[in-house]
């Protein structure tokens, strides 16, 4: 009878529909974020897989409720078959959920490394003046032939400051160095580099991530 009763909820006319989106749905998160951290990807693909993400939260809250509606013997057989459909799903795009952030930590790990030889120089040319560049153009063609990229499409450039503006963000920084990074959904993340390293745990409405001698800012 047990037996039974699973089967007919996988086969629910309710949730019939919905079974090859759950089980797509990790490999969807993890391949929307995978291109739109590549050379070629964009954007778009970072929003996708947050998008793909967002029913996480919607399913882990109604998790609860539909388990209660199962007890409740005139709404058991509907709330069995979505009963299922969560118990299934949830672990899934859980995975896919973790996968994507190790991938993104792997990701601005080796843009902390590629942005190095441009802390470097923006140090020389302090070093030689007496105080940063202005902007990053300055550094062209002295030390630099052109102002580099990220080499990630969907957050292909670089972000300089320096007096007010860098100051605005932190604790007497002469300049500061970004990539603004949303990562899906409105939210204003960013990769952030501080010549004086003075990251603080949290800031206004979010908290710093340590990745070598850079920090991803989650807003």
């Amino acid at each position: 009878m047990a037996v039974q009763t699973v089967v007919d909820a996988f086969r629910s006319k309710k949730t019939a529909s919905l079974w090859p989106w759950v089980f797509a749905s990790p490999f969807l998160i993890v391949l929307g974020e995978y291109f739109g951290l590549s050379r070629y990807g964009s954007v778009y693909f970072v929003f996708l897989s947050g998008f793909i993400s967002f029913p996480l939260v919607i399913a882990v809250l109604s998790f609860p409720v539909v388990l209660l509606r199962v007890f409740i013997r005139r709404h058991r057989t509907g709330a069995f078959a979505w009963l299922a459909l969560l118990a299934v799903y949830i672990p899934l795009a859980t995975t896919g959920f973790v996968i994507v952030q190790q991938l993104r930590r792997q990701t601005f790990e080796s843009l902390a490394e590629r942005g190095g030889p441009l802390i470097e120089v923006i140090g020389e040319y302090s070093r030689a003046n007496g105080q940063p560049p202005e902007n990053l153009e300055q550094l062209i063609p002295l030390y630099l032939k052109e102002i580099p990229g990220t080499g990630i499409r969907a957050y292909p450039n670089y972000d300089y400051g320096t007096g007010e503006q860098s100051l605005k963000y932190h604790d007497g920084n002469p300049w500061i160095l970004q990539v603004h990074t949303p990562s899906g959904g409105i939210n204003f993340d960013r990769f952030v580099y501080y010549p004086l390293q003075n990251y603080p745990e949290r800031g206004e409405s979010g908290w710093y991530e340590r990745i070598a001698d850079w920090a991803y800012y989650h807003e």
